[in-house]
Order: structure tokens, then C-alpha cells, then sequence
């Protein structure tokens, strides 16, 4: 799937800002266009849904273009958003010199053509592409060596990242169905509302671990299990990695995909499998080599993560979820 880049303008000048969100989002419809007129407001927007390019004003009131960059850097060093400073000010030598520092890559002076900047734009675009940092990093929250569908939304709930699994769930159209606007919607009405409230606790932030589901598609009630799991990428924008897998009473659990689906420790996956497996907590402990004292440790970090209460709990959301996730070969 291809990622629709993220823009966001920053600038104080409310009639300019207008102006030049109006003819980005007619010339690129397929951006995602945000804007703010001051930048307190985009550091808060940044931080909740963060941005592949920030193009800001150099000269506002209160916190100036340059404050607000390396704001945006401080809260993950290793985002790989691009910034470009826009400016009406001569003082190029003060401002040159902190570009520098902060590792801008554009700076414009105004007046300015939009059509100047969105070259700009898709050049910085272009050298994110070349990094592959973003693409390497949907890979590895897709978990790409599981067979089970997998798929990212972003924070409007549309779609961005899918493996082969997914694609060929989604051609089926028995689950989920996708308009023109990418929003990813659950067909049956009994489990949408669950599924809408599930993204928004993640989006607005209100959680940080693993979301359980089950539900029944439609055509077969076949039982489905889906784990949404809440990411922030490097470039501060927060997404869900969404994982499916068919409720099956014989479905083989893995070590590998219970640390991978619910990212417990090993210690804390063993004590989990050896549970699945129908051994009391005491035994489990004795059959992962720990005291009893560390197991339940281990237990109660394993409900944290998974967002369950009881061992019945959590022993059904595993198996509904990582019961053959992993290719037979491995």
C-alpha cells in the first residue's frame, strides 16, 4: 500500500496559511494536509499525530519557527520528518547558522510560489523514500514473516500498510470494506461500534497496550480474533497495527508469536504457554524454571500487556489470536 504523505503547515499569518493549504491540497489530493496558526497548537498536533514534512513560519510570536523545530525533534530524536523554514526576516546569518544545527533541509524566503514549494515538498518526500527508514519500519510493525492478515491504519483510520494475508482478507470484502477514502470500516454492524471505540482509545491516546476482539464474520460466523496493537512511528505519527487470526480449538500457540503479538518477554511467554498448555501456575513455574513468586510476577505483567484479568481470559485471547500465525516451517 502506499503511505499518503503527512504535510503540515505552521504560520501565523491566518490569510497566507488559508491561502496555501487551499492550493496544496488542490494541486496534491492525495496529501494529507494539516495546518495550524500557532505553534503551540502544531507542537500538540505533532505530537499526537506527528508529520512527514513541517513546513513553518521562521518569525511568530510567542514561540519563533526555530523554538518549534527543535521542540518537534526533542520529542523523538530519531523522527524522520523533513522541516523547511519559511521567513520574511533579513537576518539570514542567525537563521542560516540554527538551520544548520537543527538540520533543516529547505529554507524560503517570502514571498514564495506554492508551486516552488510543493516541489520542495515532494523532494523532501523523495529523500524520506531513499532512507527507506518508514518503509522498513511498516515491516517490521506488520510482523511481515506471519501468515495471518496484518494491516496499519493511520490516525484517520485509513488505510496505509497491508501484507499478502490482508490483501487477499480484504478482496474477500466478508469483513472489512474500504471507500474511496480508505477508511477502514467492519461490515457487520453488531461489532462496528466496538471497533470504532477501540480505534478512537488508541488515537486520542488513551492507550498504549494491546486491544482484544472477537468477532464473528458475517458470512460463515466463523470466530475471528483481532489484536490492535497502538504504535508511534519515528516520525512521531500514531498508527494501530491491526492482526487477525481464526478461533480454532486445535490451533498450535507458539512461543514466538505470543512475544511477537502481545510483546511479552520470554519469561513471561513461557509462563503464558505453559498456562495454554493446561498446567496449574505452580507447575508452570516448576516447568519454566522459576520460583512460583516470579511466575505470578510474570503472570500479572502478561495480563497488562494483553489488557485481561483471569487466566481464563487471557489463555482464550491468545489462542484466538496466535493460534497459527507462524508458517508451519519455522
Amino acid at each position: 500500500m502506499v503511505h499518503s504523505p503527512v504535510i503540515q503547515f505552521v504560520d501565523d499569518d491566518g490569510n497566507l496559511l488559508d491561502s496555501l493549504v487551499r492550493q496544496v491540497k488542490r494541486s496534491r489530493p492525495d496529501w494529507i494536509v494539516h495546518k495550524n496558526q500557532t505553534p503551540e497548537n502544531a507542537l500538540e498536533a505533532f505530537r499526537s499525530r506527528g508529520a512527514d514534512i513541517v513546513v513553518t513560519d521562521f518569525c511568530m510570536p510567542g514561540m519563533d519557527g526555530l523554538d518549534l523545530v527543535s521542540k518537534m525533534q526533542a520529542l523523538n530524536p530519531n523522527i524522520h520528518t523533513r522541516f523547511i523554514m519559511l521567513t520574511g526576516s533579513g537576518d539570514y546569518s542567525t537563521a542560516m547558522t540554527a538551520i544548520n544545527q537543527l538540520n533543516i533541509s529547505r529554507f524560503h524566503s517570502k514571498p514564495f510560489s506554492c508551486n516552488e514549494l510543493i516541489v520542495e515538498i515532494e523532494a523532501c518526500l523523495k529523500l524520506i523514500e531513499e532512507d527507506g527508514s518508514q518503509s522498513y519500519e511498516l515491516q517490521e510493525i506488520t510482523m511481515g514473516d506471519m501468515c495471518a492478515p496484518v494491516f496499519i491504519l493511520d490516525d484517520s483510520a485509513r488505510l496505509i500498510y497491508s501484507n499478502q494475508a490482508a490483501d487477499a482478507l480484504f478482496q474477500q470484502g466478508d469483513v472489512f470494506s474500504f471507500g474511496n477514502d480508505k477508511v477502514c470500516r467492519i461490515n457487520d454492524s453488531t461489532y462496528r461500534k466496538q471497533f470504532e471505540d477501540s480505534l478512537k482509545l488508541v488515537f486520542n491516546g488513551n492507550c498504549d497496550r494491546p486491544i482484544w476482539l472477537r468477532l464473528e464474520v458475517s458470512a460463515n460466523r466463523l470466530p475471528v480474533g483481532m489484536v490492535l496493537q497502538p504504535k508511534i512511528m519515528s516520525n512521531g505519527r500514531r498508527v494501530v497495527s491491526i492482526l487477525l487470526s481464526p478461533s480454532q480449538k486445535d490451533a498450535h500457540v507458539s512461543l514466538q508469536a505470543i512475544q511477537v503479538v502481545f510483546q511479552l518477554s520470554t519469561a513471561e511467554a513461557r509462563i503464558v504457554l505453559a498456562l495454554i498448555n493446561g498446567l496449574p501456575l505452580a507447575e508452570a513455574a516448576s516447568a519454566s524454571g522459576v520460583a512460583l513468586s516470579s511466575a505470578r510476577t510474570y503472570l500479572k505483567r502478561a495480563y497488562q500487556k494483553t489488557g485481561t484479568s483471569s487466566q481464563a481470559e487471557l489463555v482464550a485471547s491468545i489462542c484466538a489470536t496466535t493460534g497459527n500465525l507462524l508458517p508451519t516451517s519455522r
